[in-house]
């Protein structure tokens, strides 16, 4: 998702448990392989846009970093309530208050989800999910359960038409 970001054309903050290393390699290789397959135009045109890709990415030793300032968080952690029920606490205590959540799970019904968060951060709270592999398939999902919802949703609905992706949506 990160590099999927970063080819067009965005600043990404990303924290992962594992280190920084590890997300400026993982997202490294991704982009050699969005390289290597074409994905990025002729071989000259797709390594100056992998160079320009990695100067964009901003890997982070925090989650409070990596939601600092942005409009959009990517929550991508275990499709398990408990795991979020932690992460989403530092997110909401570090992000911007108009920030929207994406969270990608697929098991955890959307409205328990939302239960994780302040009330008033709930209607934030949308399900984004990026079919695999992300560099390949341009299908994100997007769902939402609460009514009030429909302006991040159109947001964000937005935001991925514009990366090239083919966008289905409703709750």
């Amino acid at each position: 998702i990160a590099s999927e970001l970063l080819i067009g054309g965005h600043d990404v903050f990303v924290f992962d448990i594992a280190g920084v290393a590890v997300v400026e390699q993982a997202v490294g290789r991704a982009l050699d392989d969005a390289v290597s397959s074409g994905y990025l135009g002729s071989v000259m045109d797709a390594n100056a846009a992998r160079t320009a890709a990695m100067g964009r990415l901003h890997a982070v030793a925090s989650i409070a970093e990596a939601v600092n300032d942005v409009r959009l968080v990517c929550e991508c952690v275990a499709d398990n309530l408990a795991v979020k029920g932690q992460v989403y606490p530092e997110i909401v205590a570090s992000c911007r208050t108009d920030a929207i959540f994406g969270s990608s799970t697929m098991n955890l019904p959307l409205e328990a989800v939302q239960e994780v968060v302040p009330a008033p951060w709930r209607k934030r709270v949308i399900g984004l999910r990026f079919l695999a592999p992300v560099l390949g398939v341009s299908l994100v999902e997007i769902t939402y359960v609460n009514p009030d919802s429909r302006a991040e949703v159109k947001e964000v609905l937005d935001f991925m038409v514009d990366l090239g992706k083919v966008v289905v949506d409703g709750p």
